[in-house]
C-alpha cells in the first residue's frame, strides 16, 4: 500500500480538521505515479510518455512511487473535451524534488508549436518570478484564449525557497478573485485576478517540458498530482500536503459538540468566529507551525468572537478553541 506515512498523517489530520475536505470533488486528474503513468481520476484521460521516464523512490522511501524525469523526458495527457482547462477556478497540487538550478517546467496546458494559445504554467527557477511560479494567461474581457504575449498574472514562492534534491509539496489555487500559491502547505503569495483563465480548448497537457520553441525540461521527480476546476480550501491542502506536525494539546481530542464557522479564511486583517450557541467559558489560542502561541482570548458567555491577525505574516497558522465540551484545532490562513 503506497505512503503507509502519507495515510496515517491524512487520518490524523481528517479528524482534527472540521472544515470540508473532500478531494475527490471536482477532480480533473490524479496521477499518483504508484508504478503506472495512468490518470485515475473519474476522466480517466489518456497520458503518453516521451523520453523514457522511469519510477523512482518516493518522499517516503517507497520504491518505484514516483516519477523520474532525466531532463529529456516528458508526458503528454490528451484532453479531447477540454478537461484540464477550467476558466472560473481551479487549483493544482503535487509533490516534486529537482536536481537542477535550470528553469524547468513541472508542467503546463500551452501549444506546443507556438506562443499564441497559453493557459497556465508551473516551473520553477525563473529569475523574475523566483522559487516556484504559478503562472496563468488571463482573457481579454472573458473573451476565449486571446493572448496578450507572456503570461499576464504570476505568483511565486520567492527567492531561496527551492532547493535541488529536497521533496516539497507545491498547490496553486485560484478562485475568481486571487491567485495563491503554497509551499509545504503555507501560503507564500497572493494576488487579485478578476478576469477568466484563457479556455484554448482540445489543449494537451505537458508534463516536464513546455514547448518546442523553449523546452525548460525537468529533471527531478514528480509525485502525487492533482488537477482540480475550484480552488481548494486551506484544510484540503494541509490534508495533501500532509506536512503539520499538530501541537501535543491537540493530539487527543474529543469532538467540539459546538458547532462553529469562521469567516472570511483566508484573511488579511480580521477573521470572525461564529458558534451555534453560546459559550459560557472557554479560550481561542492562534499559534504557529512550530506550535508557538501568538495570540489569546478569552470565551465568556458569548456566541461571536472577531480576531485581528493583521499583524501576522502571510502563512498558515493554527486556531485552537478549547470549551467544557472539547479542543478543536483548525487551520487559517493570514494573507
Amino acid at each position: 500500500m503506497k505512503k503507509l506515512l502519507s495515510l496515517l498523517s491524512f487520518l490524523t489530520i481528517a479528524s482534527i480538521l472540521t472544515a470540508q475536505v473532500n478531494l475527490n470533488q471536482g477532480l480533473l486528474m490524479h496521477l499518483p505515479f504508484d508504478g503506472s503513468i495512468s490518470d485515475i481520476s473519474p476522466n480517466g484521460l489518456t497520458v503518453n510518455q516521451f523520453g523514457n521516464p522511469s519510477f523512482t523512490m518516493d518522499k517516503f522511501n517507497n520504491p518505484g512511487a514516483a516519477l523520474n524525469f532525466n531532463g529529456s523526458a516528458y508526458l503528454e495527457v490528451s484532453t479531447p473535451n477540454g478537461e484540464l482547462s477550467p476558466k472560473d477556478s481551479m487549483s493544482f497540487a503535487l509533490r516534486f524534488r529537482t536536481n537542477s538550478t535550470a528553469i524547468q517546467t513541472l508542467f503546463t496546458n500551452v501549444d506546443f508549436n507556438s506562443n499564441t494559445k497559453k493557459e497556465y504554467q508551473i516551473a520553477i527557477n525563473w529569475s523574475t518570478h523566483p522559487g516556484a511560479l504559478f503562472g496563468v494567461e488571463a482573457s481579454v474581457n472573458n473573451a476565449s484564449c486571446v493572448s496578450l504575449g507572456p503570461y499576464t498574472d504570476y505568483v511565486s514562492t520567492g527567492t531561496s525557497t527551492i532547493n535541488q534534491n529536497t521533496w516539497y509539496c507545491l498547490a496553486g489555487t485560484y478562485d475568481g478573485d486571487s491567485m495563491r500559491i503554497y509551499l509545504d502547505g503555507m501560503l507564500m503569495h497572493t494576488k487579485e485576478l478578476n478576469n477568466e483563465i484563457n479556455d484554448c480548448g482540445n489543449m494537451v497537457m505537458r508534463i516536464g517540458r513546455w514547448a518546442s520553441f523553449q523546452d525548460q525540461y525537468f529533471n527531478g521527480d514528480l509525485d502525487e498530482f492533482r488537477i482540480y476546476n475550484r480552488a481548494l480550501n486551506i484544510d484540503e491542502i494541509g490534508t495533501l500536503c500532509d506536512y503539520y506536525q499538530f501541537p501535543e494539546s491537540t493530539k487527543n481530542i474529543k469532538e467540539v459538540v459546538t458547532n462553529f464557522t469562521l469567516s472570511p479564511n483566508p484573511t488579511s486583517d480580521y477573521i470572525t468566529i461564529d458558534f451555534e450557541k453560546t459559550i459560557v467559558q472557554g479560550t481561542v489560542t492562534i499559534s504557529d507551525i512550530t506550535g508557538r502561541i501568538l495570540k489569546t482570548k478569552l470565551l465568556n458567555k458569548t456566541n461571536t468572537m472577531q480576531l485581528n491577525i493583521s499583524n501576522l505574516p502571510s502563512n498558515l497558522y493554527y486556531l485552537t478553541i478549547k470549551t467544557n465540551e472539547g479542543t478543536v484545532t483548525k487551520l487559517i490562513g493570514k494573507e
